[in-house]
């Protein structure tokens, strides 16, 4: 019954790509999603709208499936 104020950073998927593959990983599967149809209920549900409409189309999350390079790679 109380409001949770979670801080978040924002990193582009590539700089995140870039910095595995300097740690010798690979990715391996990227799912990204983004602010789309699917969420406008819960945008109009909180009276939102308008940053519904200002941020449809933004990656809001990822996930993403690394691997440890092959030193015969």
């Amino acid at each position: 019954g109380r409001l949770v104020a979670v801080k978040n950073y924002i990193h582009p998927v590539k700089l995140i790509i870039q910095t595995a593959q300097s740690l010798g990983m690979e990715p391996v599967q990227l799912i990204e999603k983004e602010i789309d149809e699917s969420m406008r209920g819960w945008y109009e549900k909180q009276g939102a709208l308008s940053v519904y409409e200002k941020f449809k189309g933004t990656p809001v999350i990822y996930g993403c499936c690394l691997k440890k390079k092959d030193v015969t790679d």
